[in-house]
């Protein structure tokens, strides 16, 4: 599994988690945060000074669920065949909802710079129903 960041702890014990998965963001966690002990669980053993890479937390996403509305969605709005496109899900956003972003295959056979037809959707986390699509730039 591969990790979505690295968690460093401080001289004064604080963790200090840079995680760039989904999207890059930096929390610290001070001794006496309520998050401290379940964050150090997580992450495992750190002594003062050590950096080590961060596993992603275990989540309720039903992968299931989201193949079948990727697919759905992928069929109707872009009437692709199955054998054009992957999906992989990132995480999910400040909203919670899921962040799926779904590969057109072609675009990274192409040498050519030509945009791409690759993009992300954002789902409801409970009903996988779609909220909202972005496209790369």
């Amino acid at each position: 599994m591969e990790p979505i960041g690295q968690a460093k702890m401080l001289d004064d014990g604080t963790i200090v988690l840079d995680l760039f998965r989904p999207a890059m963001v930096q929390r610290k966690y001070v001794p006496s945060h309520p998050d401290y002990r379940s964050i150090l669980d997580h992450v495992g053993p750190l002594a003062k000074g050590e950096t080590k890479a961060v596993a992603p937390w275990p989540d309720d996403i039903d992968d299931a669920r989201v193949a079948t509305a990727v697919g759905e969605y992928v069929a109707a709005k872009r009437g692709w065949s199955t054998d054009a496109w992957t999906h992989e899900i990132t995480g999910t956003d400040p909203d919670g909802n899921v962040v799926v972003t779904v590969k057109y295959k072609k675009d990274f056979e192409s040498r050519a710079n030509e945009g791409g037809l690759s993009f992300q959707l954002r789902l409801a986390p409970k009903t996988y129903a779609f909220v909202r699509e972005l496209r790369f730039q």
